[in-house]
């Protein structure tokens, strides 16, 4: 029986895993199809109100008691939540200023920082940062980023701009909220705990939206922009966030890494059918593919010396 029950909790995770991969695929595409009508903080905070919504609903339907509980005691919260409305400015800032499958490949050296924070965090996996495939696969994923912000094909150099930098800031950011949401999951159900980071963040965004907002563009944007909005928090926000903390509890961050690798080549995709203008450069491909290869060697190393629990999977 407890075989039995094993196997199901493992092909739920698979399944949420696949829908965070395809959500996490469409978010950068979405924002890029609103980005006409919306300034992006006020259409980060339309995107969580969606999501959060959708998502309360859920929790007071299936864990009614536990979301309820952190609601009413939301201190261990408050500070990954501000983290993540950081983090939806920046992203939703950075994929403005660039095309989606680039932004999807910049925050995947994301991959690089967890292990440095595991390395800061956690003594037994101070190892992997010493081991020659992650300081290797490190330099290719660097090499590889420099190919793919090449978005001129007149030019050998590397487009550094602001969206740019708050992407790579981002990659850094997303590594932190994966490590500390992994250590939350730990202590409370993934989608309760998301249920409420995701309310908290949706206030934070609207205090950011009557400072900052451009108020005009609501009122003159049009349904079908309001409509993506909507769809987008849904499935970006409150489907795809506390699916991949489910998963990356159950099935551990280097499987989840791993799957999300292909989260860019998804987002090529869609874009192929929603955007169709957008396009990539022959070296921003190679670019793509050494990062890739990078990561690589990274997880490589990651689970060579995964050899015993970090203390957070030993406090379960």
């Amino acid at each position: 029986m407890p075989a039995i029950r094993h196997a199901q909790w493992s092909a739920r995770a698979a399944i949420a895993l696949v829908l965070a991969s395809i959500g996490w695929s469409l978010a950068p595409i979405f924002i890029r199809m609103c980005s006409a009508d919306f300034d992006p903080v006020t259409q980060s905070f339309l995107r969580y109100v969606s999501g959060s919504i959708m998502l309360s609903t859920i929790c007071l339907i299936r864990w009614r008691d536990e979301f309820l509980r952190l609601l009413r005691r939301p201190g261990q919260l408050l500070g990954i939540s501000a983290l993540n409305v950081f983090m939806q400015y920046i992203w939703t800032v950075g994929c403005y200023g660039t095309p989606a499958t680039t932004a999807q490949l910049i925050i995947k050296l994301s991959t690089v920082f967890v292990i440095v924070l595991a390395y800061l965090l956690y003594r037994e996996e101070r190892a992997v940062i010493r081991d020659p495939r992650y300081l290797g696969g490190t330099a290719v994923s660097l090499i590889g980023l420099l190919f793919v912000l090449m978005q001129d094909s007149r030019s050998l150099l590397p487009v550094i701009d602001t969206a740019t930098l708050l992407l790579i800031l981002m990659s850094v950011c997303w590594a932190v909220y994966a490590v500390w949401g992994k250590h939350l999951a730990w202590k409370v159900h993934p989608v309760p705990m998301f249920g409420v980071l995701s309310l908290h963040s949706m206030v934070g965004l609207g205090v950011l939206t009557l400072l900052i907002g451009d108020h005009s563009k609501v009122s003159t944007a049009s349904g079908t922009a309001w409509g993506i909005a909507i769809v987008s928090g849904c499935i970006s926000i409150s489907i795809a966030h506390p699916a991949f903390q489910y998963a990356q509890r159950e099935l551990g961050s280097a499987l989840c890494t791993s799957v999300n690798l292909v989260n860019p080549l998804f987002t090529f995709l869609f874009a192929l059918v929603l955007l169709p203008g957008e396009h990539m450069q022959p070296m921003q491909w190679l670019g793509a593919a050494l990062l890739f290869a990078g990561m690589g060697f990274v997880l490589l190393a990651s689970q060579r010396h995964q050899t015993k629990p970090s203390s957070i999977e030993a406090a379960e």
